[in-house]
C-alpha cells in the first residue's frame, strides 16, 4: 500500500495525542534549499539533518503524551494477564514468536527511499520494522495497522518481506505499488536481538471474548512511544497491531485507529496488469452480484478446522438460494482455493456464477509456503466490487475484501 495519501487519514488521530509530520514542516524550506548539483549522499546527510529537527520540534508534544501513557501503565499493569472484552476475529492461541518462518509509507517519510530499501533512514531516527507473515490478508491487515502505529508514534515505518508459512517467494512489488524502505531478513533479525521486539514481549492466549495477553515484566505497548528509550522496535507475525494489547490500553494509545484502519486498506492499490484484469471480471457484475468466498485447502486441515467448517457447502447453498429468493437477478462472484468446489457450485448456479476462469489453482497445504498469490490478488479485489461479501468462517480473506470495499460482510455458518 505505498503510494498511497496517509496524511489525510491522521488528522484527527493527531488531536488524541499523535504528533505532526515533521516530513510535512520541514518540505518548504526543504524544496528552497534543493540544489541540482547536490550528490545523493549530501542529500541524504541533509534530508537527514532536517528530519532530525522536525523530530525536536515534538519533543514536547512526546513528552505530554509519554506522562499520560506513565500514568496509563500505573493503571492497567501490562506485566499481567488482561481478559478481552472484544469480539473480534478468532486467532489461533500461542507465543507470537513461535510461530514458522515463512505493507503506504508512515512516520517521517524518506524521500528517494524505494522498493529496494536505498536511502534508509540513519539508525538515530526512531524506526518501527515489520516482518508480516502467514497468508496475502494476514500481511495486508499487519502492514495497515503497523503504519498508524509508527504515523501516531513518530517512527519511520520499514518492511522485511520475506517468505512464510502460506506465502512464497513472490515479492510484495508484483502485485501492489508501493515504495517501502526495505530491510533485509539478516539485519531485522539483528534487530530483534537488540532492540524491542513486541513479537517476543507479548503471548497472547485464546480468543473472541476469551482472549487474554501476557507482556513480558517491564514490556508494553506503551513503549513504542518512546522514542528516546527504543531506538528501534520489530514485529514478526500476522497480528494486527490492536489485538497485540487489550482493548482498554488500545483505547488510551490510538483512540481512532478502527477510522484510520478502515480508510487505510481502501489506499491497496495493485500493479497496472492486476487492476486490468480486475476491471475485466468487475466489467461483467451488476448491481445485484454478490461477493461468494469459500476457502477450503489448508483451512480444513487446522486444528481447530471445525470453525472452517461451519461454513459448509450446504451452508452456501442455502444463503446463495435465499438470496436468489429475495432477488430473481442476483448473480454471484465466487472465489474459492478449490477447484473441486468451484466446479460443483458452477454446475449449481450454471450462469448465475462468475469466476476468474484464468485461475491457476496451487494446493493449499497447511504449513507450506503458498504460491500464485496473484490469482488471490485479483480475486480479492474483484470481490471488493461486489454488492456485499458471503464469507467463510474466521477467514481474514473474506473481511479484507469487504474492508477494501466498505461493503457488508455476512459470515455463512450452518445453523
Amino acid at each position: 500500500m505505498p503510494g498511497f495519501g496517509f496524511d489525510k487519514i491522521f488528522g484527527k488521530a493527531r488531536n488524541a495525542g499523535a504528533s505532526p509530520n515533521p516530513e510535512r514542516e520541514a518540505a518548504p524550506n526543504a524544496r528552497r534549499r534543493e540544489d541540482p548539483a547536490e550528490g545523493p549522499k549530501s542529500a541524504q546527510r541533509r534530508r537527514i539533518s532536517e528530519l532530525k529537527e522536525a523530530l525536536k520540534s515534538k519533543r514536547q508534544e512526546q513528552l505530554a503524551l509519554k506522562d499520560e501513557l506513565r500514568a496509563a501503565r500505573v493503571d492497567t499493569p501490562e506485566g499481567r494477564t488482561v481478559p478481552t472484552s472484544e469480539g473480534g476475529e478468532a486467532q489461533t492461541a500461542g507465543v507470537l514468536s513461535d510461530f514458522p518462518v515463512a505493507g503506504p509509507q508512515q512516520g517521517p517519510p524518506i524521500t528517494g527511499a524505494r522498493r529496494s530499501g536505498a536511502n534508509r533512514p540513519s539508525t538515530d531516527i526512531p524506526r518501527l520494522i515489520v516482518r508480516p507473515r502467514a497468508g496475502l490478508a494476514n500481511r495486508m491487515r499487519v502492514i495497515t495497522s503497523f503504519q498508524i502505529l509508527a504515523r501516531c508514534s513518530g517512527r519511520v515505518f520499514e518492511l522485511c518481506w520475506a517468505p512464510s508459512n502460506g506465502w512464497s517467494n513472490e515479492d510484495l512489488n508484483v502485485l501492489f505499488e508501493n515504495s517501502f524502505p526495505r530491510v533485509p531478513l539478516d539485519e531485522f533479525e539483528r534487530y530483534c536481538q537488540n532492540g524491542l521486539a513486541l513479537h517476543k514481549a507479548c503471548r497472547i492466549v485464546g480468543r473472541g471474548n476469551e482472549r487474554t495477553w501476557t507482556w513480558r515484566e517491564g514490556s508494553g505497548m506503551h513503549q513504542v512511544f518512546d522514542l528516546e528509550a527504543f531506538g528501534v522496535v520489530t514485529y514478526s507475525g500476522y497480528h494486527r497491531y490492536d489485538t497485540l494489547v487489550d482493548p482498554a490500553t488500545q483505547a488510551r494509545l490510538l483512540p481512532h485507529f478502527d477510522s484510520a484502519y478502515r480508510a487505510g486498506v481502501k489506499e491497496w492499490r495493485p500493479v497496472p496488469s492486476i487492476r486490468t484484469k480486475v476491471e475485466s471480471l468487475v466489467a461483467s457484475f451488476s448491481p445485484n452480484t454478490v461477493g461468494v468466498h469459500i476457502r477450503r485447502g489448508d483451512a480444513l486441515a487446522r486444528p481447530r478446522a471445525s470453525g472452517f467448517r461451519r461454513s459448509s457447502d450446504a451452508a452456501f447453498f442455502a444463503r446463495m438460494d435465499a438470496e436468489l429468493a429475495q432477488e430473481p437477478r442476483t448473480n454471484f462472484f465466487l472465489a474459492t482455493d478449490c477447484p473441486e468446489t468451484e466446479e460443483r457450485f458452477r454446475e449449481q448456479y450454471r450462469q448465475a456464477v462468475i469466476v476468474n476462469g484464468e485461475k491457476r489453482f496451487v494446493p493449499s497445504v497447511r504449513g507450506q509456503p503458498k504460491e500464485n498469490q496473484r490469482d488471490a490478488v485479483i480475486d480479492m479485489f474483484a470481490l471488493s466490487h461486489t454488492r456485499k461479501i458471503l464469507g467463510t468462517n474466521y477467514s481474514s480473506f473474506s473481511t479484507m475484501a469487504a474492508d477494501i470495499g466498505g461493503i457488508e460482510y455476512q459470515r455463512v455458518l450452518e445453523d
